[in-house]
């Protein structure tokens, strides 16, 4: 049993994106620090399995097609598609300003990606815009193997570079990423991305108050009282130091159920 759910959720980030510096580089890049408090287990899109994987995910890759505000679904890496009249077959033609995170993918290797159905299925589009469905190069997979899941290799804003696990995590800007904004200029604006991985969202909430972290998503219950009203607004003392950014979010909720046939309730079951 499925059901899918608008959440409201909220996210605090402060005034100022807070500068830092890759070790060794001699100009000041801009670093976004955000802390995920249960943790990253994989890098590997196909254990996208909850919201701090695939936020990095979301990161490092891309998807052949996306959902857009609207919840429809449009291009990425693939520039259109055909649907052939059975509805088992879907043919993506792909970019060819396309790469992967240090070797060159799309411009001259695959121009298009071809998939066959069984049995015709209309919300395939959707699963393709899941991280699960991320595109990733074979190669890097069939080199590192079981190594994937902390060797992200990717087509996305940025790219891995390090991970201590249980410590950080480094991404930084993919100058080649294919991406612009509405008045040409290319993506991303960061220079690198951070996480920590401290468990405690106490500590978490006193780094965000330190200026350590330029973003939170989440507020330790013991300072929710301080930062929020009853009604989740901002107090005033805080309106000037942080931003608070509300908006939903899609959820989809669901209950598994192991069948046991030679159990007699089962056979009785209308399930």
């Amino acid at each position: 049993m499925f059901r899918t759910t608008r959440y409201l959720t909220f996210y605090i980030l402060f005034l100022v994106v807070f500068a830092s510096c890759y070790s060794g580089e001699k100009e000041e890049a801009v670093i976004f620090h955000y802390n995920e408090s249960t943790g990253v287990a994989s890098i590997d899109p196909a254990f996208a399995k909850n919201q701090s994987i695939m936020w990095v995910i979301h990161q490092v890759y891309n998807t052949l097609v996306e959902v857009d505000s609207n919840l429809n679904i449009v291009p990425s890496l693939a520039k259109h598609w055909e649907i052939s009249e059975d509805k088992k077959t879907y043919t993506f033609f792909l970019r060819n300003d396309v790469f992967f995170h240090d070797d060159p993918c799309f411009p001259n290797n695959d121009t298009t990606f071809q998939l066959k159905l069984v049995d015709p299925y209309n919300p395939i589009l959707g699963i393709l815009s899941m991280q699960y469905c991320s595109v990733v190069p074979q190669e890097a997979v069939k080199k590192y193997g079981p190594a994937f899941r902390s060797r992200a290799v990717g087509t996305g804003p940025f790219r891995f570079v390090d991970w201590e696990e249980g410590q950080a995590m480094i991404l930084k800007k993919n100058e080649r990423y294919f991406e612009r904004d509405s008045t040409g200029n290319r993506l991303p604006y960061l220079d690198g991305i951070k996480l920590s991985f401290y468990d405690s969202k106490a500590t978490e909430f006193l780094l965000f108050r330190q200026g350590k972290l330029d973003f939170i998503n989440d507020i330790d219950a013991s300072f929710k009282d301080e930062v929020l009203t009853k009604t989740g607004t901002l107090r005033k003392d805080w309106q000037n130091k942080i931003k608070l950014h509300t908006s939903p979010y899609l959820n989809i909720e669901y209950f598994g159920i192991l069948v046991d046939e030679e159990n007699p309730l089962v056979k009785s079951s209308p399930l």
